[in-house]
């Protein structure tokens, strides 16, 4: 059996003692300042402004008075403002915890306090969410940024473009070692409270040179794209730390591509709903409510082949009913259950 790749592996030089794991990867990149770093759905982001912001948003944090080794919840969607948010609190020498965006206000409100993050940077469709995980707990939160809001927002907190443009770049990074904590994922708590698991700057390093560069063989002629979310460590690999290492380009959604998800990228749909619903041989095929921007028009027809032109054509929604609005929760979330009963009871 050969041995080559083994040898490969041990021919990696180890980060040098002083090592911030966010300056290595823009250092990586810096003469591919107008190479597409990640494309999200609202615009491209290259390196060379990704660079930039990184250091803005370092310089951002550290007026707010954090201090090194301090945490920062990011609460956020996959878009071009995550990269920039966890690098930038990397950059900086703050930790940022990486949060599941689809837990509840009470899972936030534990993690909260038992991070004692000083700031939150979220997504305005999470907000409402987070904003019930603050009343509810003993925080310390100082700020919260919002990126990309979808209501006007309270005195209390700043828009995320506002937050950024507000500060200089920060001219050099904060003098981390290897070993220093760099960021905190969250177990999914499936035996009891979630655990914060801290990784080192050194960490991604070594995942991306031995898994990212050796296994998967990755280069900067790739474009990548990761099912799993940035929140998760292997999302945060194949669609981060792995692609910025060579220089590749990473496509990023915000949502789950579910038909859900892709119905509302219609530019007539104002929001929609999937639920199961049996079909005349008794099998559960999948039912959209879908409810209309104020003057548009489309049918189900154009719907159906909308979604199958986005998705495996196997996803698109069988059933499609148009409805004036959707059942929700006093923080904005559509009761699916509602939709299950009112359909139960036609049956």
């Amino acid at each position: 059996m050969s041995t080559t790749g083994q040898e490969d592996r041990s021919a990696v030089p180890a980060p040098p003692e002083t090592f911030n794991f966010a300056q290595h990867l823009l250092s990586c990149n810096a003469k591919r300042a107008t190479k597409a770093a990640f494309i999200d759905d609202h615009g491209t982001l290259s390196y060379g402004e990704l660079d930039e912001r990184v250091r803005r948003l370092a310089s951002a944090l550290k007026a707010l008075g954090l201090r090194r080794e301090e945490r920062v919840l990011l609460l956020m969607q996959d878009g071009n403002d995550w990269p920039v948010s966890f690098l930038g609190a990397l950059y900086g020498g703050f930790v940022p915890v990486a949060v599941n965006t689809l837990l509840t206000a009470d899972d936030y409100a534990y993690m909260l306090e038992h991070s004692r993050a000083q700031a939150v940077l979220v997504s305005g469709a999470l907000l409402p969410t987070l904003t019930a995980a603050l009343t509810r707990s003993d925080h310390e939160v100082a700020r919260v940024v919002v990126s990309r809001p979808v209501a006007p927002l309270h005195p209390s907190e700043v828009e995320f473009e506002a937050f950024l443009q507000a500060h200089t770049p920060a001219q050099r990074p904060a003098r981390t070692g290897a070993d220093d904590p760099a960021f905190w994922l969250y177990s999914s708590g499936s035996t009891g409270r979630p655990k914060g698991t801290v990784h080192s700057h050194a960490n991604p390093y070594w995942t991306a040179e031995l898994y990212g560069k050796a296994v998967l063989g990755l280069t900067e002629s790739d474009v990548c794209f990761s099912a799993a979310k940035l929140f998760f460590a292997y999302g945060l690999g194949n669609g981060l730390s792995f692609p910025m290492s060579v220089g590749a380009t990473t496509l990023l959604m915000a949502e789950r591509p579910t038909p859900e998800a892709t119905l509302v990228q219609h530019p007539a749909v104002l929001e929609a709903a999937v639920i199961g619903k049996e079909d005349g041989e008794g099998l559960t095929k999948t039912k959209a409510f879908v409810v209309l921007k104020s003057g548009e028009s489309t049918t189900e027809e154009q719907l159906k082949a909308f979604v199958k032109d986005r998705l495996a054509p196997y996803k698109y929604p069988r059933f499609i009913e148009f409805v004036n609005d959707l059942p929700k929760t006093a923080t904005g979330k559509i009761q699916r259950f509602r939709l299950r009963e009112a359909e139960a009871r036609r049956a």
